[in-house]
């Protein structure tokens, strides 16, 4: 299955760094679901949970406080203030 890079970054630390087949995030009106190849796009995070399928199966998740998100050459970056693990 194809995958997209996807970073997710705190001021004071980088809280995931790796390749997943897709993710969700919660955008401030709403969720959006991103997969490889998708489109470019800026987006605002809203608070909520972050949810990544992991290329070698599973899943994790993250609470965050907001940010933004941008997709970018089939690479995800979300940056947010805080960003806790489920």
């Amino acid at each position: 299955m194809p995958t997209l890079h996807c970073t997710i970054i705190t001021p004071e630390k980088q809280v995931f760094d790796d390749d997943v087949t897709y993710a969700r995030i919660p955008l401030h009106d709403g969720l959006a679901g991103i997969m490889a190849r998708h489109a470019p796009l800026m987006a605002q995070l809203g608070p909520d949970t972050l949810r990544v399928d992991l290329q070698q199966g599973g899943s994790r998740s993250f609470d965050i406080r907001g940010g933004f998100a941008q997709v970018q050459d089939n690479t995800l970056t979300v940056l947010t203030p805080e960003a806790t693990e489920k």
